[in-house]
């Protein structure tokens, strides 16, 4: 096994492949139903439409939604594009979904660097801000204060 292996997953014999449960496992948030999300914006630094370049407020403005993944408790994800920011059908359909399961006590936003994507549902498509929220950034740095690098997706 590899130095950096942090779980070791159940024997479970080598003709399968082990699959985590998705969710907490315990704490607060193993009762609530994880919704993951994942938003992708459009940047173009040689226009100045780039977050090195703009505050968060100025950033959200000037850029728009190019994409979206959802995926809510066991079920596979949602992939969603759009057309410089406009939404077709399907897409407006998982909006709404998302605002209702926003204002629902039983399920939890989940996502990396949550105070960018909550930000872009919010204030892109409308989508209130959740009633719990998860940050998969912020886990991280609390499992693992000591990590060089930071906790990016890039490491």
């Amino acid at each position: 096994m590899p130095s950096t292996l942090f779980y070791e997953p159940p024997n479970i014999g080598e003709d399968k492949i082990y699959v985590p449960p998705r969710g907490a496992s315990e704490g607060p948030l193993q009762t609530l139903i994880p919704v993951f999300v994942d938003v992708e914006t459009y940047m173009n630094k040689a226009r100045g439409i780039s977050l090195e370049s703009m505050t968060l407020r100025q950033y959200v403005l000037a850029s728009y939604l190019t994409a979206m993944a959802v995926a809510i408790g066991e079920d596979s994800p949602i992939y969603i594009k759009t057309t410089k920011g406009k939404l077709d059908d399907a897409g407006e359909a998982v909006v709404e979904l998302l605002t209702e399961l926003a204002q629902d006590d039983k399920y939890v936003f989940v996502a990396h660097n949550a105070a960018f994507d909550i930000r872009i549902l919010r204030f892109m498509l409308g989508i209130p801000q959740p009633r719990h929220v998860w940050c998969t950034v912020e886990g991280a740095m609390g499992a693992w204060p000591e990590y060089p690098g930071g906790f990016g997706l890039m490491n």
